[in-house]
């Protein structure tokens, strides 16, 4: 009896049908890694380093392969007929699923700009969520968020001093991003894999 392909796998397989020609592995755009703890930043476009001051913290306990797609200025073949704003990247491994937009340029303390870097994260999201749901059912007949991954996420990164604390409108936000796309919404700067 044959053994099923682990669901990151199939989704980068699936992803390379949706891409093209372009090689995912040799693309540029693509990286995964192994280790415990490492940082995703915003070069552009998005990539995995060791560490950095601004960046977005991973930690992976169990030493699980990630994998990180650099969706903002890259796979230009996938983005073809893409219309508005998409977020950085797309991370994963055999459990989690996270869409990843980085706000980490954010300086000011002001509440309103955290607010709005919060509110176009957000519409990023809005506007890609429903495209590569798209994309996938008619291109692929599938569909991504059934693929069996145990979480779905959205991470709105912004710097560890700029991260706002928990107000009652980004709780707000994040209900209704989850009664919109069955995607949780977080606001914060760390990542723990399953």
């Amino acid at each position: 009896m044959p053994t099923s392909m682990p669901i990151d796998a199939q989704f980068l397989v699936d992803f390379q049908k949706l891409i093209g020609t372009v090689s995912l592995s040799t693309s540029g755009f693509y990286s995964n890694d192994y280790r415990t703890d490492f940082c995703i930043i915003d070069k552009p476009p998005v990539c995995i380093v060791t560490t950095a001051p601004l960046s977005f913290e991973i930690k992976n306990p169990n030493s699980t392969q990630i994998h990180l797609l650099a969706i903002d200025m890259g796979f230009i073949s996938f983005l073809a007929g893409y219309r508005g704003k998409r977020p950085e990247g797309i991370l994963l491994n055999q459990k989690d699923f996270c869409f990843v937009e980085l706000k980490l340029n954010v300086t000011s303390s002001s509440t309103s700009i955290q607010k709005d870097r919060i509110d176009d994260a957000i519409a990023k999201f809005d506007n890609f969520i429903p495209d590569i749901k798209h994309r996938f059912l008619t291109l692929l007949a599938k569909d991504f968020m059934d693929l069996g991954f145990e979480k779905y996420e959205a991470y709105i990164v912004l710097p560890t001093n700029r991260t706002p604390r928990f107000s009652s409108s980004v709780a707000n936000k994040q209900v209704n991003f989850l009664a919109r796309h069955n995607v949780a919404l977080f606001v914060t700067n760390i990542k723990v894999f399953s």
